[in-house]
Formats: C-alpha cells, sequence, structure tokens
C-alpha cells in the first residue's frame, strides 16, 4: 500500500485531513511506495474574492410630500455622483432605495449622524433642517470588498410659506369699500336689512 506523509504525519491509505487557510495558500504532500518511490503533489489553492461590482441601479427618494419625486436610474448615476432635490416644507423625513446592480453588493445610507445598511430595507432620514440641506451618502461595498461606489443626494427643505395674504374675500354678495385688494386690509362695509354674514 502507500504511506501518505501530510504536514508531518504519516497517514496510510485514504487520507482525510483538514486544513485552514486565508484567501490563497499552497500545500505539499507526499505519497510513498512499498517499493520507498516517493511523490510529492502540491496543491495550490486560491480562493475567488467574488464579484467586484459595487455599482447601483437604482436610487429613489419617496414621499408623498416631495415636490417632485425623484428616482435615478443607472443612467443618470453615471454623470455627476452628486444630486440635489427639493423637499416641501412640510416633510421632515424621506425614506431612501437603493437598489445595487448584482445583489452581492452592500449598499450603506449615510446622513450626518445616521447611518444604516440597506439589505432590502427603506431608512428613513430625518429630520431635515428646514431651509439648509441635507447631504445623504449612500455607499456600495463589493462583494468582493475591494471596490465601492458613492453616490450622494442633496435634499433641500425648503423654508416656511410667510404669505399671509388673502387671494379672495367674500361677503355673501356684500361689497366692500374699496374693492378687495389683497395688500389692503381695512374695508368698509354697509348693511341695509341683513342680519348675517357669510364670510368666504
Amino acid at each position: 500500500y502507500t504511506v501518505v506523509a501530510f504536514g508531518g504525519r504519516a497517514m496510510a491509505g485514504l487520507l482525510t485531513t483538514k486544513v485552514s487557510f486565508a484567501k490563497s495558500a499552497v500545500f505539499s504532500f507526499t505519497a510513498t511506495s512499498e517499493g520507498a518511490t516517493v511523490q510529492t503533489y502540491t496543491l495550490a489553492i486560491t480562493v475567488a474574492i467574488g464579484n467586484t461590482d459595487a455599482t447601483l441601479s437604482l436610487v429613489a427618494i419617496y414621499s408623498t410630500a416631495l415636490d417632485t419625486n425623484v428616482a435615478y436610474n443607472a443612467a443618470a448615476l453615471t454623470g455627476s455622483p452628486t444630486h440635489t432635490f427639493s423637499v416641501a416644507f412640510s416633510l421632515q423625513s424621506v425614506s431612501v432605495v437603493a437598489v445595487p446592480t448584482k445583489n452581492t453588493t452592500s449598499v450603506k445610507i449615510i446622513a450626518g449622524t445616521f447611518s444604516a445598511d440597506v439589505n432590502g430595507s427603506t431608512p428613513v432620514v430625518g429630520p431635515l433642517q428646514s431651509g439648509l440641506t441635507t447631504a445623504i451618502t449612500i455607499q456600495g461595498l463589493s462583494q468582493s470588498e475591494t471596490v465601492t461606489s458613492t453616490v450622494t443626494l442633496v435634499a433641500n427643505r425648503t423654508l416656511p410659506n410667510s404669505n399671509a395674504l388673502l387671494r379672495t374675500l367674500s361677503l355673501g354678495g356684500v361689497g366692500l369699500t374699496p374693492a378687495f385688494n389683497p395688500n389692503v386690509s381695512q374695508y368698509n362695509i354697509t348693511l341695509f336689512d341683513a342680519k348675517e354674514l357669510s364670510l368666504t
């Protein structure tokens, strides 16, 4: 029969052993026959580093209160890595959707002190400060952990509306003196037999 030597150990017959290695390793073992013939075998083991695609196929911001729906597909993301969108004052947070091109890519969303791994979820970023911009960074990391991609969305939450002017003013057909003007705050009215006024 043949005696196999592996790692300084001699094993007769069927060889079964476990070895540990990181991303690559080279192992050698010898086989010796009864006639003292020695044969050396070498195993060069390389662990595949995995997919190197860290790109994103879709990045979207969702909320019913957005001034405009914001969604960037892969074509849009190949341009400038920074995109700005407007958020109404009534909106204090937004939901971020980030879809990697490869499902082996991990995605993280960072906004100030906020950080969250996507992993199929839809993180909510907020509160957004009115009159200020909030940078939302979406980072993709390839399966191989050697390639990254970054897209930054800048949320611009508008200031509150300071316009308190009326568009129209009606008193159920009763005339105003002077005629209504949004910039005029004082009016005179003349009533004859009316006991009620309908203010619109």
